[in-house]
């Protein structure tokens, strides 16, 4: 087959697809099948109903924890709040809000809770705008020692001042991996949607790894 005769039949192959919108889709479907197919990853399990009502449970690798089936769920979400590093596992989200709950985890590797919160706290005044700490104390995570810090912040988009931010972060050290349950609103919604956050971490509950 000339080179000349393949350039005219792709060329057809695609000026079809581009005209015929169910083509289109059964072509996009196929690939879509293949990507996942290639990666083995399956179509995504819905989470169950929690034990509180209007919540649904995420069951996750590394932990369990329970969030309002009205708000969005984002597995691996390319956010990252913490100042340290950290990779974040899930996001939920009030919609048409700015409010969102971020779970985090690195593997820091030896080291002691409150030299690592002294980090942390280092680390968000050197990369947050307006940053003031309002409260520290110590509190659980799923039945573990955990540090809790309240602070606000401004928001900063191309160089605007966007919005005035409350966040509520906990830090909790268990099994060598560091996890960030990180709670952040508008000031003015903070504390709104606080009861609700609490709920969700009250539920949340560490997974034993297999090994």
């Amino acid at each position: 087959m000339s080179f000349r005769l393949v350039v005219v039949l792709t060329f057809t192959y695609f000026l079809i697809l581009s005209t015929s919108p169910v083509l289109a889709q059964l072509a996009h479907e196929e690939e879509a099948g293949s990507f996942f197919q290639f990666f083995d990853l399956g179509k995504p399990t819905p989470d169950s109903p929690s034990s509180i009502e209007g919540f649904l449970k995420l069951d996750g690798t590394l932990l369990q924890v329970s969030y309002p089936s009205n708000w969005t769920k984002e597995y691996i979400p390319l956010v990252r709040y913490t100042g340290l590093p950290s990779v974040a596992e899930v996001a939920f989200y009030v919609p048409n809000q700015n409010v969102e709950v971020v779970i985090s985890t690195e593997v820091p590797g030896n080291v002691i809770l409150s030299e690592y919160l002294s980090e942390e706290l280092v680390a968000l005044q050197n990369s947050l705008v307006g940053y003031k700490l309002v409260d520290s104390d110590q509190t659980k995570l799923g039945n573990n020692i955990a540090e809790r810090i309240v602070y606000s912040s401004t928001q900063v988009e191309d160089g605007v001042a966007y919005a005035q931010l409350k966040t509520m972060e906990l830090v909790s050290i268990k099994g060598g991996t560091s996890y960030f349950f990180v709670y952040r609103a508008d000031a003015s919604n903070y504390l709104k949607y606080l009861p609700v956050v609490e709920k969700m971490i009250e539920s949340f509950r560490f997974k034993q790894l297999e090994t």
